[in-house]
Formats: C-alpha cells, structure tokens, sequence
C-alpha cells in the first residue's frame, strides 16, 4: 500500500508509545486532522495490515508495520537478522510488507538451522504472520513457498516431502561452532525479529533438544510432519512411530517420541490420541489428558 507522512507519523507515533486510542496517536503525532480522520486512516493501515486493534480499541503495529516502519526510517540497529542477499531480493520485490515479513521470519528460521522442513517452517513463521489466512498450508502454498524457494541462499527440496537448505555464503555468527540454532544455548532457532519478549520455541528447536542423535532426531521430525498432516482426530503414538520408521527408516520408541511431542509447543494429547494446532502454541494444562 502506498504510505504518505501522515501515515509514517501515525506508525512513528505507535512504535513510540504502543497500543494507543486514535485521539492518542493524534496528540503524539502533532496531527491536524481531525480524530475521525485519524480513525480512518488508522482503518486503512489496518487493512493493509500495518496496525491492528488491541484490547480496549486501542491500536498496535503489527509485525509487517514494524518491519516497515525501520525500513522507512532506515533503523539499521534494529534490522531483522535477515541474510544481506536474501534482504536485498526482499525488499526490492513487489512484495505484501505480511508476505515480506513471513519471508523475513522463514529465511532466518531456515538460516538459523541450516535444514528444515515445510512444516517446521510454516510452525515457526505462519502464526505471526498469517495474513488473515486460517490455514498454515494454504499460507504456505500461496504466499510463500515460491518467492521463498527463490530467495538467494535457499534451496528447495529436490522431492516432495525433503528437507528446504540454507546454502548462503554467510553463517549466523563467525563462529564455526556456532552455525546453528541448535548449538546455542537457550536459542530456539527462531529470531524475534519485531524485538518483543514474548517468545515462544519451535518445534524444530523442541524436537532437536529431545533427540539424543541425527537418526532420532530425522524420525521425530518425520512424526511431527505426519502429525501436523493429519486431519481434526490427529494420531497415536503408533501411527506416528511407524511413519517415522517409514520415511526414514530409523526405529524410534514410542516412549521416546511421546516425550518429544510433549515438548512441542501446540501439540496436546487427548487420551490415546496426539493433536497439533499451530494456532494454540500454549494449551491451558486441564484441557490436555494423558494416560
């Protein structure tokens, strides 16, 4: 959408203050309009998905409208942690600021990690970014999947259901050891990038830190591809341990997944039977049963 400088003071004046009332945002904004007039276009940056409604009718950038407010204001020290080369093909394409920012998300997600599958990107990227869509797959399979396969430093998988790869020439930190997520403590694969404290793990970082080596670690997340596969009844330890000895031809316990899964933000058990939704990354503990 395009933005003129009242629209960049409105979002200038939300990134100061936080959630606000549109008389607030005119004051901080030394706007003339009037409040009605702020209202609407506050709508307006709503629609493009900039800003959104907080609780009370206040309003609050959103993800897309923080990325877009250090783009316009050129805010280096607060940059995504995006790939140089990868942030350039963002920026120049004719991009929804939601699209660029999901790209933004995934791209560090797989750099981060070095390998992983769609659906351990789409857990760590679609629910902050999910522009209005209500199913990640859909999101995945219109939006991003293709102008993310043809970001510099991404590699697609070479068959249906494989791994994507970061194979960029720069590393997340100049040390070796340090190349992926999984190496640092504390770390869950995923940055943050709008700089909020609310974070949450992936399931890729979950599943990692469960798996005492590559061959555990390969059969878990072929369970967790099958899990987030299947439909509202979801599966049992069983279903779950035989398609990962299928797909990749390691034996898992069932015992050892289960602990796994337990670990998985968004996944829950229902007596004999595993869910995953990536929309309810925190469950409330009474509504999850076990045996």
């Amino acid at each position: 959408m395009d933005l003129d400088t009242r629209d960049l003071a409105i979002l200038l004046a939300l990134g100061d203050d936080g959630p606000a009332t549109a008389s607030d945002v005119q004051t901080a904004a030394r706007e003339d309009a009037s409040t009605e007039a702020v209202e609407e276009r506050l709508s307006r940056l709503a629609e493009g998905g900039l800003v959104a409604q907080a609780d009370g009718g206040e309003y609050e950038l959103t993800p897309s409208g923080r990325r877009l407010l250090r783009t316009e204001t050129d805010d280096s020290a607060s940059r995504p942690d995006v790939p140089a080369e990868a942030e350039r093909a963002i920026e120049t394409a004719d991009l929804h600021p939601g699209v660029a920012d999901a790209l933004a998300r995934a791209v560090v997600f797989l750099r981060n990690w070095g390998s992983a599958t769609s659906e351990e990107i789409i857990d760590a990227a679609y629910s902050e970014t999910d522009l209005g869509y209500d199913d990640g797959e859909r999101w995945w399979d219109e939006l991003v999947r293709d102008p993310f396969g043809a970001l510099p430093g991404v590699v697609p998988p070479s068959d249906e259901g494989g791994e994507w790869r970061y194979d960029g020439s720069e590393t997340p930190s100049d040390d070796a050891e340090e190349a992926t997520g999984a190496n640092r403590e504390g770390d869950d694969g995923r940055r943050v990038l709008d700089g909020a404290d609310d974070r949450y793990g992936s399931a890729k970082h979950a599943l990692e830190r469960e798996a005492m080596d590559d061959a555990e670690a390969a059969a878990f997340a072929a369970a967790f591809e099958a899990l987030a596969a299947s439909d509202d009844a979801g599966a049992t330890a069983a279903d779950l341990v035989e398609r990962a000895a299928s797909e990749t031809g390691s034996s898992v316990d069932a015992d050892r997944l289960t602990e796994a899964l337990e670990s998985v933000p968004g996944v829950r058990r229902e007596g004999g039977r595993w869910r995953y939704d990536r929309d309810k990354r925190f469950w409330n503990e009474e509504d999850s049963t076990g045996e």
